[in-house]
C-alpha cells in the first residue's frame, strides 16, 4: 500500500482494536503499581470478545493483522542512516489477562497478580514493538510499555490518549480527527524530551512540518486527514 492509498476497513479495524488495547492497558498500569507492563501484546482474541467485537469483526482484524505481521514493518522515522519501525508480531499460545478486566498482560504481570490472572491456553495475540537500528546497533521496545510509560510519567498524557481512544471507538466519523490530536500529543512530547532523545535521534523535530519530513508513517497519517477532510467537505 502506497503512503497516498486510504486505509482499508480491516486496517481500520486493526486500528481500533490495537488502539482499545493501548487505552486499557496504559489505565491498568496507571490505577495498579504492582504492574510493570513491559512487555504485554496490544490485544488478544479473548480481550476482542471482552470489549464486545464480533466473531466476524475478530476474524477480519486478524486477517488484517497477519498482512501487517509479514512485511518489514512500518517506518516511523527516518533520518540518513537512521531507522526506527513499528513491527508487528503475532503470536499464539497461551495469553494472559487481569481477570477482572480481561486486559492483556505478560507473563510476568501475570505472576505478579497470580489469582488476579487469567490464563487462556491457544489463544492469538497482537505484538507491535518500535525497532530502531541505529548504524551497527539495534533496539526494540514494546509500544504497550511506552504508552504505558508515557500515561505514568507525563501528566495528561492519559486524558490525551482516552479522548484520542473515544474518538477512533466511539466517534468512527471523528476517527481521523482523533489522529490528528495524537500527532499533535507526540510532538509536544518529543519537545519536553528533546534532551533526552538527542542522545539516540540525530534530528528531533518539532513542528507539524519536520515531522513529516522525517516520518512517513506521520505523513501518510497526514494524507489520510487530508483525504477525509475533502469527502466531509464534498458531502456537506
Amino acid at each position: 500500500m502506497s503512503l497516498d492509498e486510504p486505509m482499508s476497513r480491516d486496517m481500520l479495524r486493526l486500528f481500533k482494536a490495537v488502539v482499545t488495547g493501548l487505552r486499557d492497558i496504559a489505565k491498568l498500569c496507571v490505577n495498579n503499581h504492582r504492574l510493570h507492563c513491559i512487555d504485554a501484546p496490544a490485544f488478544t482474541t479473548t480481550f476482542l470478545r471482552s470489549r464486545g467485537f464480533n466473531e466476524y469483526i475478530i476474524r477480519r482484524i486478524w486477517h488484517a493483522a497477519h498482512d501487517r505481521s509479514v512485511t518489514g514493518g512500518q517506518v516511523i522515522y527516518r533520518y540518513k542512516e537512521i531507522v526506527f519501525r513499528l513491527k508487528p508480531r503475532l503470536e499464539h499460545g497461551t495469553a494472559y489477562h487481569d481477570a477482572r478486566t480481561m486486559t492483556p498482560l505478560d507473563r510476568f504481570d501475570c505472576n505478579v497478580l497470580g489469582n488476579e490472572c487469567y490464563e487462556v491456553p491457544h489463544c492469538n495475540s497482537f505484538y507491535i514493538y518500535v525497532e530502531g537500528e541505529l548504524g551497527h546497533a539495534s533496539v526494540r521496545m514494546n509500544v504497550s510499555y511506552l504508552v504505558g510509560l508515557l500515561a505514568r510519567t507525563r501528566s495528561g498524557f492519559l486524558s490525551k490518549f482516552l479522548e484520542f481512544a473515544n474518538r477512533v471507538i466511539e466517534r468512527p466519523r471523528d476517527e481521523f480527527e482523533a489522529i490528528a490530536i495524537l500527532i499533535d500529543e507526540v510532538l509536544s512530547t518529543l519537545r519536553d524530551e528533546d534532551k533526552l532523545l538527542s542522545f539516540v535521534l540525530p534530528f528531533v523535530p518539532r513542528s507539524p512540518d519536520e515531522l513529516l519530513r522525517v516520518s512517513p508513517l506521520a505523513k501518510r497519517l497526514y494524507i489520510e486527514l487530508a483525504q477525509r477532510g475533502i469527502k466531509l467537505l464534498q458531502e456537506s
